[in-house]
Formats: C-alpha cells, sequence, structure tokens
C-alpha cells in the first residue's frame, strides 16, 4: 500500500518536472500546461466518493485490482500524447483511476485486520 502511495505521488509531482521537454514538443502554454495539471480535482472528485462507497460495501480489492491496472493503461497512454487536447484527457483519465484506488486502501486493510 504504501508503494501505491508513492508512486501516486510521484506521478503527481513529476509532471511538473516535464515542463520544459513536453511543453517544447507539443507547443503547450503555461495555461494549457496547468490546465492538465488541474484535472487531477475533477478526477479525484469524482472517483473517491463512488470508489469509497464501493469499498466500504466490500468491493475493495477488486476495485482496486481494476483501477490499478486501468491506471497503468492511462499512465502508458500518456507517452503517446501529440497534442494538448490529448494531454488534458490522458491526465483527466489518470486522475480518476489513481484517485479511485486511495479510499479503497483504508477499507481493504480494515479487511486484513479483521482477519488477524
Amino acid at each position: 500500500m504504501m508503494i501505491t502511495f508513492i508512486i501516486g505521488f510521484m506521478d503527481r509531482t513529476n509532471v511538473g518536472f516535464a515542463i520544459p521537454s513536453v511543453g517544447s514538443e507539443l507547443a503547450l502554454t503555461s495555461a494549457v500546461f496547468g490546465f492538465a495539471s488541474g484535472m487531477l480535482f475533477p478526477g479525484y472528485g469524482i472517483a473517491q466518493p463512488i470508489c469509497g462507497w464501493l469499498a466500504d460495501r466490500g468491493y475493495g480489492k477488486a476495485l482496486i485490482n481494476v483501477t490499478m491496472v486501468l491506471w497503468g493503461i492511462a499512465e502508458l497512454s500518456q507517452s503517446m500524447v501529440h497534442n494538448a487536447s490529448q494531454l488534458v484527457a490522458v491526465r483527466f483519465a489518470i486522475d480518476l483511476f489513481e484517485g479511485g484506488i486511495f479510499p479503497d486502501l483504508p477499507a481493504v486493510r480494515e479487511e486484513l485486520v479483521r482477519a488477524f
């Protein structure tokens, strides 16, 4: 679980380090890049309540598996971005799936503690 938190934090912060190379390749303005980075909030805002509710009903383990696979696919698709609209869409998908993981982790941890 800790590794998932570390990878998620690295994903959110490393976008800022990519500005010089990605911005020049895709001809992005700072406003567009800021908008793409800001997709974190709507993605998390949509995914966390829904996935948290599902995790509380006992679907936490399955939900973590599904959202981690989808998160990985979205991360891989980020390498195939060719313009600003694709970047915004991919960042939204990444943050949507990443946001679905974090409310599930405490629910799964609670299940593991109850098992012992």
